[in-house]
């Protein structure tokens, strides 16, 4: 939210108003037509199964034992 509102406001609250292109095509890579900017949800979202992925296919490592930051969403997929 933080970063769409700077793109297109420059101020600290925002209103659809002022936004003229779609916020997942803002993220698009530049090849399909976006600015490249990454979604930081998504972005955060690949980062926690990774970590369950990684818990998965090695168990013999010493972090394996910590609570991971997944929520049910994150384990059901």
């Amino acid at each position: 939210k933080t970063r769409r509102k700077f793109l297109w406001a420059q101020e600290e609250e925002l209103s659809g108003g002022k936004c003229k292109v779609n916020w997942n095509t803002v993220c698009s890579t530049i090849e399909n037509g976006g600015l490249g900017i990454q979604d930081l949800h998504r972005f955060g979202r690949a980062l926690r199964l990774r970590w369950l992925w990684l818990s998965w296919v090695q168990p013999d490592k010493p972090w394996r034992d910590f609570p991971t930051p997944c929520d049910q969403e994150d384990k059901n997929l």
